[in-house]
């Protein structure tokens, strides 16, 4: 008679791939984490300087800073899931941008950790949002 050859995988086969696959998922899901707060953070330094850049574009054309309702015929600020952006000290000669969070990212916590940028162009990022924008001061 003849033996037939066995097919499939030993159960020692499959435990070592589910051993290899668990160890990958452990290294693999804390970086992807943290490159998903990264993301979520990036927006922040974007809007703001593009509200820096604004200001100074109306300040030039009209002789003093802009508020925020004056500065959205000329600037669309967006809706964030994650930030509120607001334009604080506005008058003739000068304001600060500011983002909030409305949210937790990470360890940056909503209504602590703030954003801002002035009108010297000095950047300012509270809490761990500075971790975010590495060219932005704590």
């Amino acid at each position: 008679m003849k033996k037939l050859a066995a097919k499939g995988f030993t159960l020692v086969e499959l435990m070592v791939v589910i051993v290899i696959v668990g160890i990958l998922a452990a290294v693999a899901i804390p970086k992807f984490t943290v490159a998903s707060h990264k993301a979520k953070c990036s927006e922040y330094p974007t809007v703001l300087s593009t509200m820096y850049q604004s200001e100074h574009t109306y300040q030039a054309e009209n002789g003093s800073f802009a508020t925020m309702t004056e500065l959205a015929g000329d600037l669309t600020i967006p809706t964030s899931k994650y930030f509120s952006y607001t334009i604080e000290s506005q008058n003739a000669t000068r304001f600060s941008a500011q983002a909030a969070l409305r949210q937790d990212i990470g360890k940056a916590v909503a209504g602590t950790d703030l954003a801002n940028i002035t009108m010297d162009g000095v950047k300012f990022a509270g809490g761990y949002l500075s971790t975010y924008a590495s060219n932005w001061k704590q």
